[in-house]
């Protein structure tokens, strides 16, 4: 390893990844730039991921490990930017990894162009399919250098719109960029502390507005594992109503407030697809309350339910729906605006019978 190479702090929030942790780190500790400084944060784990990350500390001495109550993780990246030496960044989730070049090609690109961050491509990997898609629903115009010297407002702007030119629904992620360590403590970041859903669209929100250039390399160097475990809609919890509303509300306003200050997007455009999303997450969310349920259950499905409805973000969802295809659900919206709880139960029933072919066998 080279003396002079700067060091990059790569930080892993680490929450019951024991599935997926050890191709995380394998891919980080086997990469071509070696001067990494390798920060996990063990946000409150209960199975085994821990003892995972200590075999490989014990191999590796880049690797250091601490531990936190579950705060989510954005406190566990804070966590980890307190600790970070720097003088760069990368993120990686502990379900994740990356191409054995990606920070050496981020180092690289950073240097060459003398930007403030370096943006790549990703590709979805499908866990339970093990199906891989480009996030890009189209190829980019290769290597695009983003700056601006004379208004932070314009290049914020310019960011969003190429990233909407080119369909990079993943320009806010945190998890597939090189940042700058100064500018990540010079930025407001203490609202991310606490957040378990869009926490890293926000911490890159923030980042943009401190920094003067961008570079995207379109090259598909990250890879976002998206498997059944994650999926907020399959946590049959109270993390629905406790985390998830209330993140995507806070996101949503910060989000609009962005569109609205830095860039042409349509900010009621914006607006309505988040409703659509959170309304569309609402629904599978409760359809699959019931089907897990049995009787015994069907009071807290009853509350849960009523929580949903009372909850500002459905309310504002229900008042600006809209569907968008003949097939969109029209009865939810109904029995949403007015607060019909049983009849939503039974409604569920119905739906989950018609989409998933069988009956609850713990309800009748």
């Amino acid at each position: 390893m080279k003396s002079d190479m700067p060091t990059v702090s790569v930080i892993v929030p680490l929450h019951n990844a024991r599935k997926y942790i050890k191709d995380c780190l394998n891919s980080i500790v086997g990469q071509s730039y070696e001067a990494l400084e390798i920060i996990i944060i063990d946000d409150g784990s209960t199975d085994d991921s821990v003892d995972i990350c200590n075999e490989f500390k014990i191999k590796d001495s880049r690797i250091s490990l601490l531990s936190q109550a579950n705060q989510g993780p954005g406190s566990a990246r804070n966590t980890g930017l307190a600790k970070a030496h720097g003088p760069y960044v990368f993120f990686v989730d502990s379900d994740d990894y990356i191409r054995k070049d990606t920070i050496q090609i981020a180092v690289d690109s950073l240097l060459k162009y003398d930007v403030d961050l370096v943006l790549f491509e990703a590709v979805n990997h499908f866990a339970d399919t093990q199906e891989f898609k480009r996030l890009a629903k189209k190829k980019a115009s290769g290597t695009v250098i983003l700056d601006n010297n004379k208004n932070n407002q314009i290049f914020i702007g310019n960011v969003a719109i190429h990233s909407k030119k080119n369909n990079l629904t993943n320009f806010t992620e945190c998890w597939n960029k090189l940042f700058k360590l100064d500018l990540l403590r010079r930025m407001d970041k203490d609202h991310i502390n606490g957040m378990f859903w869009h926490e890293g669209h926000s911490l890159t929100l923030a980042y943009l507005k401190v920094i003067r250039s961008a570079v995207f390399v379109d090259m598909p160097t990250y890879t976002y594992r998206l498997h059944s475990e994650q999926m907020i809609v399959n946590n049959i919890s109270q993390l629905f109503e406790k985390h998830y509303l209330k993140d995507t509300a806070v996101f949503k306003e910060k989000l609009l407030d962005y569109c609205r200050r830095y860039t042409g997007f349509n900010a009621e455009m914006l607006r309505q697809n988040f409703c659509n999303t959170a309304l569309a997450s609402a629904i599978i969310y409760i359809i699959r309350s019931v089907q897990n349920s049995g009787l015994s259950g069907l009071r807290n499905v009853y509350e849960r339910i009523s929580v949903i409805y009372d909850n500002h973000l459905i309310a504002e969802a229900i008042g600006c729906y809209t569907p968008q295809k003949q097939t969109d659900s029209k009865i939810f919206p109904f029995l949403a605006r007015n607060k019909l709880v049983l009849l939503t139960i039974f409604w569920a029933k119905y739906k989950s019978i018609k989409r998933y072919g069988f009956l609850f066998k713990r309800l009748i």
